[in-house]
């Protein structure tokens, strides 16, 4: 008996109605949150405008302008907090910490505002160097 080239096994066939389920896939969680995230400014935006919320400092076009600028900067520096991503959990904390400076006493936890997705302890450790 001859020995086996190579020693390793071929490389897995590629699935292609399982690739076209994972770029659909994409597709639609994109989709998503495009449209929560405008959503979400669209209401930002009638409550900053409205009186009985902000009384006479109502929000107005060029003032909205800068804030939708910044506040789309911030929302793309912090998304992976919300992704599966290796850097997941750093984010989360580098929210946190972020969030806990600005609301003190009003601050929640990311575990307690996101309750449904998990954050572990050990990387809560080392990102807030405890």
């Amino acid at each position: 008996m001859g020995k086996k080239k190579g020693g390793h096994a071929p490389p897995p066939k590629k699935n292609a109605y399982l690739e076209k389920r994972r770029i659909r896939d994409d597709v639609l969680q994109d989709a998503a949150r495009q449209t929560f995230e405008q959503y979400t400014w669209d209401c930002l935006c009638i409550v900053l405008n409205d009186k009985d919320v902000m009384g006479k400092d109502v929000f107005g076009r060029k003032r909205l302008k800068k804030i939708h600028t910044a506040w789309t900067e911030a929302y793309k520096k912090y998304a992976p907090a919300l992704l599966k991503k290796d850097e997941t959990d750093a984010y989360r904390v580098l929210l946190d910490q972020q969030l806990e400076k600005i609301l003190h006493e009003f601050y929640a936890p990311f575990e307690e505002r996101y309750y449904w997705l998990p954050i572990t302890e050990e990387a809560k450790k080392t990102y807030t160097e405890e």
